[in-house]
């Protein structure tokens, strides 16, 4: 019983390093029944509002991330945060973004951040730490997130089992929602994760 409404909860565009326009998007996703897309490109947050309907909610977001810049490692595969800042308003801009030489891979770093971008609100979703080289000690500190991608589409292509990590934090004692997404950056991507 209920209302249920499929949903990508992480999506990249050409509004940073997607190859579809934020309108190619939602002409995908509606059409395959989709009620909504989280629009979440990397470090920017721009509103979709003028692409919500009577059928379809773009949300708009930023994927953020915080890297661990003191490790030996390929750009690709580094210790590193990664977090979709969700606007609870559709008018809401005012997402606190420091520049990237700024971030502190720290608890107490991060902490304070997800405090300024919660009390700007902001929903915080924390993303595939399995792809991001993390562990328990990584997240198990970690406050004011609001949700955790338990299946990224794009990483499970990969073999990447984030659910072990779910556990974890619910083993912790903390009740976040589970969310998916398909991280889509080109077109065979879509449609593989809601």
């Amino acid at each position: 019983k209920g209302q249920f409404y499929k949903v990508n909860m992480h999506c990249h565009t050409t509004v940073s390093d997607g190859t579809w326009t934020p309108e190619q998007v939602k002409d995908y996703y509606k059409s395959h029944g989709y009620s909504a897309v989280c629009y979440s490109d990397h470090d920017v947050l721009v509103g979709h509002e003028d692409l919500c309907d009577d059928e379809f909610v773009a949300l708009h977001a930023c994927e953020l991330s915080v890297k661990n810049l003191k490790m030996e490692s390929t750009p690709l595969f580094m210790p590193l945060y990664h977090f979709n800042m969700i606007a609870k308003d559709q008018k809401n801009r005012n997402l606190p973004i420091y520049p990237r030489e700024e971030r502190k891979y720290t608890m107490e770093w991060v902490n304070g951040y997800l405090k300024e971008v919660s009390d700007a609100e902001f929903l915080i979703n924390y993303n595939h730490p399995e792809w991001s080289l993390q562990n328990a000690s990584d997240y198990i500190g970690l406050e004011h997130v609001h949700s955790f991608e338990v299946i990224n589409a794009g990483c499970y292509l990969y073999n990447d089992n984030t659910s072990i990590h779910y556990h974890s934090i619910l083993r912790a004692g903390k009740k976040l929602v589970p969310t998916a997404g398909d991280d889509n950056h080109e077109p065979h991507e879509c449609g593989k994760a809601w």
